[in-house]
């Protein structure tokens, strides 16, 4: 028996908005923050300022080119592995909400701020898996989930690393593949050099 977690909200993906807000926020708005907001019915993450460089909530559901508002701060991040590729985090945000089984993430402009907003997984009104809900015809970007990739959800990304090798050694791309990456991102790159000092 394995233990599979299916949080209310997706965390790569609230942690993903939460980079994002802080990335692309108006330092210029005078007393403003971050915020995260935590309702019976939804989570919000509110960013102070507005939509630039005529981005719009419909170009943020495909892809789109980056333009970071705070490029110094989006390099720090994609260098600390907190974003894994430019222009992606929105994209990887509604997969990660279908993963889970949550209804896409939207995102709005309300009181010279932009709300992004997540509701809860369906997998707690229904008791269904997402798995089961979405059924197998429908796939989260099917080339980049083999078959091999475990059906439980690891509590980190060095533990599902570690479930990985258990069948035997796997280069750099051949893990970030069976994780669902399309690159071999920051953060696995990370967890490799500790496990590979560890032998």
């Amino acid at each position: 028996m394995i233990r599979e977690d299916y949080p209310l909200y997706p965390p790569l993906a609230t942690r993903e908005a939460l980079a994002n807000s802080i990335c692309h926020r108006d330092y210029t708005t005078p007393g403003g923050a971050v915020a995260i907001a935590m309702y019976d019915d939804h989570l919000e993450i509110i960013n102070p300022g507005i939509f630039h460089s005529d981005m719009t909530p419909e170009k943020l559901t495909r892809p789109h080119e980056p333009k970071p508002w705070n490029p110094i701060i989006a390099s720090v991040f994609y260098r600390a592995g907190v974003i894994e590729k430019w222009g992606m985090g929105t994209l990887n945000i509604i997969d990660w909400c279908k993963e889970n089984g949550n209804p896409k993430a939207t995102w709005e402009v309300r009181s010279e701020s932009v709300f992004t907003t997540f509701l809860p997984s369906s997998f707690f009104s229904t008791g269904k898996r997402p798995e089961e809900q979405r059924g197998k015809a429908e796939k989260v970007r099917p080339e980049s989930r083999p078959e091999s990739r475990p059906e439980s959800r690891p509590e980190s990304l060095e533990d599902a690393v570690l479930n990985l090798l258990k069948n035997g050694p796997l280069s750099k791309s051949e893990l970030s593949q069976c994780l669902g990456h399309k690159h071999i991102s920051g953060a696995l790159k990370k967890v490799l050099v500790p496990l590979l000092k560890q032998g």
